[in-house]
């Protein structure tokens, strides 16, 4: 992919950017400790989730909700960087395509 090429307006180049950037963010040390907490919640909720009464219907609708959070949370992340990857490929295709 040639950076000269790409118009920075086009939607399928500002998801590559926007894809790389959250794997930069995810690589630094504050992303790395986001998502290592958030993962550590996450075991804990589950944990607790386990073996809460459930009689007690609030907390359980409570831990559910935080999982429900904290696994939408990563797989924002994810979604974000696949669809990246995605745009890169097929911006990397119609390069190929036009110098082919």
């Amino acid at each position: 992919m040639r950076a000269a090429n790409l118009d920075p307006n086009d939607p399928q180049v500002r998801t590559a950017v926007f894809g790389q950037q959250v794997q930069d963010f995810l690589a630094s040390p504050i992303g790395d400790y986001l998502i290592k907490r958030a993962e550590h919640r996450l075991a804990l909720a589950i944990d607790e989730l386990k073996t809460i009464d459930p009689t007690k219907v609030q907390a359980v609708m409570a831990l559910q909700k935080e999982i429900g959070l904290l696994e939408g949370f990563e797989a924002w992340l994810g979604d974000a960087v696949q669809d990246g990857l995605t745009a890169i490929a097929a911006l990397d295709a119609e390069e190929d395509a036009d110098h082919g």
